[in-house]
Parts: structure tokens; C-alpha cells; sequence
């Protein structure tokens, strides 16, 4: 069934405007240089966001999405096959009735430990539900939270909210549920001020630390996928012009919001990490390495939202298409990325005092 066949209520939150992409441009820049940039001619995505008042909803935990009256919700389904949701039923021996006397939302999809959805989706909804709220905002429902995330609420302002812990393999009943559809990704390709104002509160709960790391290059060498063979060949070459390699994993979010905030030239691979771009400051540059096998714009449009200065380009990577969990099967060309460094560098905005 459809949310508006189910709603008591609408909300229109905001309406995102179709934009052009933007890149860093200039006379050095030639036919060749935007061939190998794979987003030219890719714009925002025109979105509007909402708030649905629902009353005696099922969330299903497994796949984060709600049922009432038995029936799929559809527009509460994000990136979930579709067999398994033709097999979903509301289950009554996990069903779970929380004692609740509050309306309550999600603010995070499946992907529970998630740092990009985290950022894009809970973030962005976590300040929605405080804007909206006024004197007595939702509960939110949330997973069993890693340490980062603790943090993150906290410095989204949300700590204080009720808060309802969720456990997988159980289905969990609300007779009062508000539905932000931020939480589904609404707003990832699209140019959002509440998006913006999200990310400016977060980054404003943590000082800058100005030339701690002016130039960070994202290692990736611990992550579980998408690694570079030859990423040690790029982290020398790299450093060998000031900058340097971070591991985010091993910082707490204090930590990453402060380096990010003081940066002036970030670059990495496509990956959880980039989402820290939205503590930035305006013109800061980024340069983001693409695998031909997966090419996805949103910290294209991320950068785009927040006035930070862009660039991509695409590399050969091997695996199959469209595998956000590929790894790159073949070595980048150090030299390819370290011209384009070089090109991009005089485009860095001078270092905060």
C-alpha cells in the first residue's frame, strides 16, 4: 500500500531544486581532463522531503521497513529485494508491543553500522525530528549503538530524546509513528539546506584543529573492501607532497570532525570516510578516485550542498559492475593522481587561525 493511503498527516519539510553539477574549473583544465571525470553532465536530484504522522504501525527490523495492517508500506522500502518482501508477514511470536505513550521514528536504515548512512540518513533525520518536535518531539528507535553512534546523537542535540533499542529478528508495533523519508535516503543526491544545517551542527559541537593535518589522504588499507593493491605506492607518493594518511576507524567522531574541519585538500577513494566532507569549510578541495565499476555521485552532491570545491576522476578497477563491495583488482597509476593533485592543489582555500 501507499504511505498517503496510510498518513493521518503530511509534512512537506523542504523542496530540493534540480542543479547542474559543479566542478573545480579553470584554463588548465582540457578536453581530456573532463573525459576522465566520470560525473560531467550528471545534476542534483529535485527531491521533497516529508513527514508522515502513521498511527498502528509494524517496523520489521530485519529490513527497516513498515507494515500496517499487515500490508508493506511501500515508500518505506530502501535497496531490499523484492522477494524477500513478497515473503514478509507480521509476525505475532517475535512482535514486540513497547509500553510507549509518544509518537516515535527511525532515524537509521538496515545498514545499521553504517558510517555514510549514518551521516546521510540519521543525521539529517535526528535534526528533523528536533526541528519539528517543538515542545515534545518523537522518541527515536534505534539499534543497539556502537560508541561513534552514541556520539553522533549526542552531537546532533538528540541525546535527550526517548529512545527505544531494536534488536534484529523482531517486529516491533507503534500505534503513533512519524515517518521522515530522510531516513530512506531522500536528500543523498540532492542539494538540501536541511542536509546543511544538519552537518553544521554536527561540526559545530567539536573545534577545528587548525594544520594538524592541512592536506589527508583517506587510508583504506583496513577497510574490509574496495582496497587498492598498490594504495602504499600512493600513500609515499602522496605524502611525499605534505599530505597525509588517515585511518578514520582508529579516530573517534571528535576526532574526525575536527581534522575534516581544519582541512584544506582531502582526497580518498569512494567510501564511508568521504562523508566526513560535511565538516569542511567552503572551497576546500576534494578529490575523489572512482572505480569505473561503481560509479556513485553522492559526494559529488554532498560537495555540491556545502560549497566545497570537487573533483573526480575514473580509474580501472576490475570486478564486477555496479559492486559497492568490489575491490579494486588492479593498481591505480600513482602518477595519473599525483599530476591531478598537483593540478588541484592551487585551488585550496588558505588554512583557518
Amino acid at each position: 500500500m501507499s504511505i498517503g493511503d496510510v498518513a493521518d498527516d503530511l509534512v512537506t519539510l523542504e523542496t530540493c531544486p534540480q542543479i547542474p553539477a559543479r566542478f573545480i574549473e579553470g584554463p588548465a583544465f582540457t578536453a581530456a581532463d573532463w573525459a576522465q571525470n566520470p560525473f560531467t553532465g550528471w545534476e542534483s536530484e529535485p527531491a521533497t522531503l516529508h513527514l508522515y504522522r502513521l498511527r498502528n504501525i509494524v517496523l520489521d527490523r530485519a529490513h527497516m521497513v513498515l507494515l500496517h495492517r499487515g500490508r508493506l508500506i511501500e515508500e518505506t522500502n530502501y535497496l531490499q529485494p523484492a522477494d524477500a518482501l513478497a515473503r514478509l508477514r507480521v509476525d505475532p511470536v517475535s512482535l514486540i508491543r513497547p509500553r510507549l505513550d509518544h509518537a516515535v521514528a527511525t532515524c537509521f536504515d538496515h545498514w545499521t553500522t553504517n558510517y555514510f548512512h549514518w551521516m546521510t540518513h540519521g543525521a539529517v533525520t535526528l535534526h528533523a525530528i528536533l526541528a519539528r518536535g517543538a515542545a515534545r518531539p518523537a522518541g527515536i528507535v534505534i539499534p543497539a549503538l556502537l560508541p561513534w553512534q552514541q556520539d553522533l546523537i549526542a552531537a546532533a542535540g538528540a541525546a535527550a530524546l526517548p529512545a527505544t533499542i531494536t534488536e534484529p529478528g523482531h517486529q516491533y508495533f507503534f500505534p503513533q509513528f512519524h515517518y521522515y523519508d530522510t531516513v530512506r535516503g531522500t536528500a543523498d543526491y540532492a542539494i538540501s539546506a536541511l542536509s546543511r544545517a544538519a552537518y553544521a551542527k554536527l561540526g559545530a559541537s567539536v573545534p577545528a584543529a587548525p594544520g594538524a593535518c592541512a592536506k589527508i589522504y583517506i587510508d583504506r588499507s583496513g577497510a574490509p573492501y574496495r582496497r587498492l593493491p598498490n594504495e602504499a605506492a600512493l600513500i609515499a607518493a602522496l605524502a611525499a607532497r605534505g599530505f597525509a594518511p588517515v585511518r578514520l576507524e582508529e579516530l573517534t567522531l571528535a576526532q574526525q570532525i575536527a581534522l575534516f574541519r581544519g582541512a584544506a585538500m582531502v582526497v580518498g577513494l569512494h567510501g564511508a570516510g568521504l562523508a566526513n566532507i560535511a565538516f569542511c569549510r567552503p572551497g576546500t578541495v576534494i578529490y575523489e578516485l572512482v572505480a569505473a565499476n561503481y560509479r556513485n555521485p553522492c559526494y559529488l552532491a554532498m560537495a555540491m550542498n556545502l560549497g566545497l570545491n570537487y573533483w573526480a576522476d575514473m580509474f580501472a578497477a576490475g570486478g564486477a559492475v555496479n559492486d559497492y563491495q568490489g575491490g579494486w583488482d588492479t593498481d591505480i597509476d600513482v602518477g595519473r593522481v599525483i599530476r591531478r593533485v598537483a593540478q588541484l592543489e592551487p585551488f585550496s582555500p588558505p588554512l583557518p587561525r
